[in-house]
């Protein structure tokens, strides 16, 4: 007998049980398994677009979690659990990650503390600084005079405006030699 092995589907031709001559021809159908169908790539899609995207392909979204991303927008799908291009069987659940967007932190009240300090708090929350100074007759120099915002709830990777104090403002004493009281007082009033 001669075998012809052809794929897609079972079966054989002539049907089993059929009587054949010697020398004749059988065709044998070999199942390539249950159809297979890739995994979309969810990365970047809405959830209700990567449910769509799973629906056309007949696969179903499975676990949905969710997790904060300072890069990939609220709503967003971060990643799956069966890459992009897996080839499933047909109702296969994939699983997905959902971004919540940024983490919201509590911005606590940082004025008075040292400049150094009030960075480096900043930097453990996950937020940046940026600092400009200023003078003050009160505040000693390289406290933190204020804040923008203040003590609030923000978001992970906001940029919080702090005045730091270069201390009090310096004023050049004016030249009073050889005046008179009264005209040196005025001048040097007048300075501040």
């Amino acid at each position: 007998l001669g075998l012809e092995v052809v794929g897609n589907h079972q079966g054989t031709d002539p049907a089993s049980g059929a009587r054949v001559e010697p020398g004749a021809t059988l065709r044998v159908w070999l199942s390539t398994g249950p159809e297979r169908f890739a995994v979309p790539r969810l990365a970047g899609l809405t959830e209700d677009a990567a449910g769509k995207a799973l629906s056309r392909f007949d696969l179903t979204p499975g676990t949905v979690s969710e997790r904060y991303s300072d890069t990939v927008p609220d709503g967003t799908v971060i990643s799956q659990g069966t890459p992009a291009g897996t080839g499933v069987p047909r109702g296969t659940t994939v699983d997905y990650v959902l971004s919540q967007g940024r983490e919201p932190v509590t911005l606590p009240d940082l004025t008075g503390r040292q400049a150094t300090d009030a960075r480096a708090i900043l930097k453990q929350l996950g937020l940046r600084a940026r600092v400009v100074e200023d003078t003050s007759q009160s505040v000693p120099r390289g406290e933190v005079i204020s804040q923008s915002p203040g003590a609030s709830d923000v978001l992970r990777g906001d940029t919080i405006r702090l005045v730091v104090s270069r201390g009090p403002r310096l004023i050049a004493v004016p030249n009073v030699r050889g005046l008179r009281q009264d005209a040196a007082q005025r001048r040097l009033e007048d300075a501040g």
